[in-house]
């Protein structure tokens, strides 16, 4: 199986480049010659490169990919931001960055064409998808997923692709490349339930909803690509145009979602009140001060009187301890859109690795189609 295939390279290369009997030494000193008719021929190594400058972006959506994982469980691991308003505000960058450099590369009238409605409507779809995908992972982090079980259950995306793009695209795939997409899936999935075992009774563990929701996410993904891929096909204009399209459908989207999402939160049962933006939390330092509340209301929203704001302190649990005391007056009860945000760094650090995240999938999806 990793045998070198000689007549493959020798179809794809000059005959007269061929001399002697066909061997590996022979194909690698063929390979050599024609790269250096190539740089003759085009003028320059940088051209030689410019395949590798193309496959680069495969790296780059590796470290994106990685870079947000990381990122989003220490954001959002802290309750007192509403994780909506993250999975909100990276289209809202995306689509203001993708405007300004529509402006200076096109100009007026680039932009007035990348803002032409009735093609914002036809990649409406990708922008439902796009954000459906971002709110049902910011809340799977909210829960308490652990990275590696984020990016082992988000490994399903692979073959999720494999069996929509057979049947939306006609694409046909070798009965061995089915059986390496389920061997990588299933080592994926292997390590990440292996790197998830005993978290289940830390405070903040998703469980089952957690892993819900990666799964959902991961599809909604594999979804969003395939209908980018067959969107774009019928699209000549520039990648940058295209891209102010895809992400003013996420920020409508997520837009519309964030109120539903805190309807569903506040839904009688549901204990993970903070969902909803409208709703009193603890903060800003989330689980110190959940500690330090009393014991009521139940769930997310332990300490804090909705009615009036105030935090409510249990001094029982704090008596006359100078540290417990000071950790106490530090914290308070908000609500709204942006709370936690303030100077969070880590917060808009987030934000522009998942504009960068994003921007990644569309060079991908625009160079490989």
């Amino acid at each position: 199986t990793g045998r070198l295939n000689v007549k493959q390279v020798r179809d794809h290369l000059e005959d007269d480049i061929f001399r002697g009997p066909v061997s590996v030494a022979n194909v690698a000193s063929s390979v050599k010659e024609k790269l250096s008719r190539l740089r003759q021929q085009r003028g320059g190594v940088k051209d030689v490169c410019l395949p590798l400058m193309k496959y680069s972006v495969m790296f780059n959506y590796i470290l994106a990919d990685s870079l947000r994982s990381i990122l989003a469980m220490v954001v959002q691991s802290n309750r007192y931001i509403v994780p909506q308003t993250i999975a909100m505000m990276s289209p809202v960058i995306g689509v203001l960055f993708a405007s300004a450099m529509t402006l200076q590369s096109h100009g007026t009238e680039g932009l007035i064409r990348a803002w032409d409605y009735k093609k914002i409507a036809k990649f409406a779809l990708c922008g439902l998808l796009q954000a459906l995908t971002q709110s049902m992972m910011s809340v799977a982090y909210a829960l308490g997923t652990s990275p590696a079980l984020v990016v082992g259950l988000g490994k399903i995306y692979t073959p999720v692709v494999a069996i929509l793009s057979r049947y939306l695209l006609g694409r046909f795939f070798f009965w061995m490349e089915w059986f390496a997409l389920i061997i990588l899936t299933c080592t994926a999935l292997a390590f990440s339930i292996m790197q998830n075992v005993g978290q289940a009774s830390h405070p903040s563990h998703a469980g089952n909803l957690g892993m819900i929701l990666v799964a959902g996410s991961a599809i909604c993904s594999a979804m969003m690509s395939l209908a980018m891929e067959k969107f774009m096909k019928g699209e000549t204009e520039p990648f940058i145009i295209q891209k102010v399209r895809l992400d003013f459908g996420g920020v409508f989207f997520s837009i519309i979602l964030m109120p539903l999402m805190g309807l569903m939160a506040t839904a009688p049962g549901n204990t993970r009140q903070d969902l909803a933006f409208w709703v009193y939390r603890a903060g800003p330092d989330y689980w110190g001060c959940y500690e330090l509340a009393v014991d009521y209301p139940v769930g997310a929203t332990r300490g804090c009187n909705q009615t009036t704001g105030e935090f409510m302190a249990n001094w029982t649990l704090i008596g006359n301890s100078t540290s417990l005391l000071k950790e106490a007056s530090e914290c308070g009860c908000g609500s709204g859109v942006f709370l936690g945000w303030g100077n969070n760094y880590m917060i808009y650090i987030f934000v522009l690795v998942s504009v960068f995240h994003s921007w990644v999938i569309g060079k991908l999806v625009s160079q490989f189609s």
